[in-house]
């Protein structure tokens, strides 16, 4: 049908780019097929894409980093599976990106993302390190990292977005019947005292014995996370950096938060070694892809 008939249909139902579906617009004809809402977050660029294929269609795709054949920082985002640290700031780099001003990207993980790997436009250049993005004076930037910069190692540029990748895991002991609050705060507060993003938490990892713990998993769902959960076999297997006697006496491990993170995180050491508060233990490693 025609876009302006679809416009009208669904305009009572677009919120916000980044949780708006995918929609693709066809002609009676099937002429073209046209990506009019969501084309980067929702895959609509794509499913243009792949329907005019099918059907011997022309795609019709608009969005300005996309028509410039540039990187774009929600695809980016959306590559490693993480986050937009802040949707108004990436705005900002995307017009840099599209107007042709220069622009650096710095990735401080071990995340690996092939759009970055080819041939890049001339205006946009990878850079080991901050200090070295910032020597180069760019207007704007782009850095991946599930770090909290401090004020002393943000970006110079005049505009710049942090993208969050799901590189961390929480392992997570605690008490029977601790409350979600509880666990919650516990983990914000680790992640927060070392420097770590809450945004870049994949899932939580505990023991098998807390599969039917209530606060665990409302904590969880309340955060939008899966938690992993590991037999005492195989968490005994780990060898930990602070072994619990009393864990052991009543759990039957040498630990629950330690082994479960590096065990879900395929880690060999921990990021933050286990850190109790109250009725909590938890401890945080960082994946390894």
């Amino acid at each position: 049908m025609a876009t302006g008939i679809v416009v009208r249909l669904i305009a009572d139902y677009i919120k916000d780019k980044r949780f708006d579906p995918a929609v693709v617009v066809m002609d009676i004809k099937g002429t073209f097929a046209i990506s009019l809402v969501s084309g980067h977050l929702g895959g609509a660029n794509e499913l243009a894409r792949e329907v005019a294929g099918i059907i011997g269609a022309i795609p019709v795709v608009t969005t300005g980093t996309d028509v410039n054949e540039t990187i774009a920082p929600d695809m980016l985002a959306k590559e490693m599976g993480g986050e937009v640290d802040d949707f108004e700031a990436m705005k900002k780099v995307s017009a840099a990106l599209v107007d042709s001003e220069k622009v650096g990207v710095v990735n401080l993980t071990a995340v690996r993302l092939k759009s970055l790997e080819g041939e890049l436009k001339g205006n946009v250049k990878v850079y080991p390190t901050l200090g070295e993005l910032n020597a180069a004076g760019c207007r704007a930037a782009l850095v991946i990292t599930d770090r909290i910069l401090p004020e002393a190692e943000q970006p110079a540029s005049r505009y710049w977005v942090i993208l969050r990748p799901k590189s961390l895991v929480v392992g997570v002991g605690c008490n029977r019947n601790t409350e979600a609050d509880e666990i919650r705060r516990v983990i914000a507060d680790t992640l927060s005292v070392h420097g770590l993003s809450s945004k870049s938490v994949r899932n939580l990892a505990s023991v098998d014995l807390k599969q039917d713990e209530p606060g665990l998993l409302a904590c969880a769902g309340a955060s939008g996370l899966t938690v992993e959960f590991f037999p005492r076999e195989r968490l005994n297997a780990v060898e930990v950096p602070n072994p619990s006697a009393a864990v052991e006496r009543f759990v039957g491990t040498k630990g629950v938060a330690e082994p479960a993170a590096l065990l879900s995180a395929g880690a060999g050491s921990l990021l933050v070694p286990k850190v109790k508060s109250g009725n909590v233990t938890v401890a945080i490693a960082r994946v390894v892809s």
